[in-house]
């Protein structure tokens, strides 16, 4: 897998906004950024998040922060999925921080991009 590599499910009123403004200065950095919007994160399965790890190194599912979610309890539905994949890798005996889980506002871009920088350096070094 490419160290690089990172894949994002993100809720198109929050996540993806923020990635909108930082995901091509990401990718001259040769961070690699797979994108999928949902409508909310509550549609995030650990099926998809284990599923995808075949292909990328780092995934990361973006939510609206509390009180924000525009579907009442999308983020901590997509949070106990997350927590659900971990489990699930654990058991596996796979690294179960190839998943990750980040709550902000659309406006949040620089926390989105500075997670994304520090997860995969941190998996680097």
């Amino acid at each position: 897998l490419d160290k690089d590599s990172i894949k994002v499910f993100c809720c198109e009123n929050s996540g993806e906004i923020a990635l909108s403004r930082i995901a091509g200065e990401l990718q001259e950095d040769g961070i690699k950024i797979d994108i999928t919007a949902v409508a909310c994160g509550g549609e995030i399965s650990p099926e998809m998040l284990i599923a995808a790890l075949k292909d990328y190194k780092k995934v990361l599912v973006a939510v609206c922060i509390d009180e924000a979610c525009r579907h009442f309890e999308g983020n901590k539905r997509a949070r106990r999925y997350v927590e659900r994949a971990k489990s699930m890798l654990k058991s596996s005996g796979i690294d179960e921080s190839r998943i990750a889980y980040l709550q902000l506002s659309h406006q949040m871009y620089r926390v989105m991009d500075e997670y994304i920088r520090e997860e995969l350096d941190h998996d680097c070094g």
